[in-house]
């Protein structure tokens, strides 16, 4: 019987295999766009209450680290809740507060959505932290000025010691998957490497996969902290 089936078949083989080289696998562009919506989808079933548990012990961790306590100038994204990200809460009021640290701090702000261009300016204090305006992406970003009539210090890429990254997914060796307007692409396509910089992303376990699609002009991120281990690339 199956001897019979496939002579039977043979006559159509030449179309199949026809229609078959038509079908292209997905680009690697298409892959991330139907990660983005299964990543999202997973995040939105998360309530506000384990991610902010979570993101306690993400920070912690962190701070723990010899890159963080040896950091100076250190880059970080102040979270939205309601794009469920990693909270840096904790990290910005060490900061900020810890005068023993000599620490400063340098937060995105944008200059042009439509381009995905953007910059790294210093937030102060806690005061100076209260009078942030929302951005393009509803988070809290500076403006060109101090107190109105300061300009802001302005850090380049090559100035930090640390930049926390924002990300959407990951996987252990520390590929990145952002939300697809290529800022943080964009920026740290700047680093010269001329001195050591360290980038980190916070993550959540529910945004951690096997393996993440990647082009070449993506950037490999230094380490991940999760609640309960780092992974190094």
């Amino acid at each position: 019987m199956l001897v019979n089936f496939c002579k039977a078949q043979k006559p159509y083989l030449p179309k199949i295999r026809q229609y078959l080289s038509r079908i292209k696998p997905l680009t690697i562009t298409q892959q991330k766009k139907d990660l983005r919506q299964v990543i999202k989808k997973r995040l939105l079933l998360l309530s506000d209450e384990y991610i902010r548990k979570e993101s306690i012990l993400i920070q912690k961790r962190l701070m723990e680290t010899k890159e963080y306590q040896d950091s100076k100038n250190i880059s970080l994204y102040l979270h939205s809740v309601p794009m469920k990200e990693v909270h840096t809460d904790l990290i910005v009021q060490d900061i900020l507060h810890s005068q023993k640290n000599n620490k400063k701090m340098f937060v995105p702000r944008t200059v042009n959505f439509k381009n995905g261009i953007m910059t790294m300016l210093r937030v102060y204090d806690q005061e100076d932290l209260n009078t942030l305006g929302n951005s393009s992406y509803k988070t809290l970003e500076p403006g060109p000025f101090y107190k109105k009539y300061i300009k802001r210090e302005e850090s380049s890429i090559n100035d930090l010691d640390l930049i926390i990254v924002p990300l959407l997914a990951c996987d252990p060796s520390c590929n990145r998957l952002g939300r697809g307007k290529g800022f943080y692409d964009q920026y740290l396509s700047k680093y010269s490497k001329k001195k050591m910089v360290s980038f980190v992303g916070l993550t959540l376990v529910n945004q951690i996969f096997d393996h993440i699609p990647t082009l070449t002009n993506d950037f490999k991120l230094s380490f991940l902290v999760t609640p309960h281990k780092i992974y190094k690339k």
